[in-house]
């Protein structure tokens, strides 16, 4: 079943009333904060991701919501994908808010929701980085969870309205150590556990919004 624009928008008003996250600002930001170690393992990972021309990933997520009354929810999904930077991509996604499935063949970027049984299919010109950009304008946030990492640049992205950054030492994820990293965006923030080998990968972060507060 094709999904139609108004019901993808009540796909998308429901995820929002779960997970509030607000666009990102243009306003200029007093100059930023960063722990030299943090910046320099972030563009570390940045740059190792940037060099893999293919790549498979599993994922666990979890996302901390904080409600009006100030309690804070924390939402979790897991995932899987492949990723090539000259073919396009797949992933699919599984959590509280839906299940989800994207595709892109490097010409039509295809959403599918379970609960929805439907599809919806959008021609994009300009490879992957368009593609995901389209992801996050067309589809909400729990079809974009971790696209910043994707990107041909992902520093880029990660560092765009970034306020403060902090290196935080060492620390274990799944019996493997890893650099913590947390950030401080305008609206948003969030941690990164990147583990510590010659070749830095990236393992699931965690992300709060100060916003879902009011």
């Amino acid at each position: 079943m094709r999904i139609s624009p108004d019901r993808l928008l009540g796909f998308r008003a429901l995820a929002a009333a779960v997970l509030f996250v607000l666009a990102s600002s243009t306003a200029p930001v007093r100059a930023a904060e960063i722990d030299p170690d943090a910046d320099r393992i972030l563009r570390q990972m940045s740059d190792h991701l940037a060099g893999l021309e293919a790549f498979s990933v599993d994922t666990d997520a979890s996302t901390e919501v904080m409600l009006r009354n100030g309690q804070k929810v924390q939402l979790n999904a897991s995932g899987s994908g492949s990723f090539e930077r000259k073919r396009g991509f797949r992933f699919r996604r599984e959590g509280a808010i839906a299940d989800v499935e994207l595709v892109f063949d490097g010409a039509n970027l295809t959403l599918y929701v379970a609960e929805l049984n439907g599809y919806r299919t959008i021609e994009v010109e300009g490879g992957n980085d368009a593609a995901l950009d389209e992801v996050s304008a067309s589809f909400g946030v729990e079809a974009a969870g971790g696209v910043d990492l994707l990107y041909a640049n992902p520093y880029e992205g990660l560092h765009y309205d970034i306020e403060r950054g902090d290196y935080f030492g060492e620390t274990l994820i799944g019996r493997v150590r890893a650099h913590h990293l947390a950030y401080r965006a305008a609206d948003i923030d969030w941690q990164r556990a990147v583990r510590r080998m010659r070749t830095s990968l990236s393992s699931p972060r965690c992300v709060g919004s100060q916003a879902a507060q009011s």
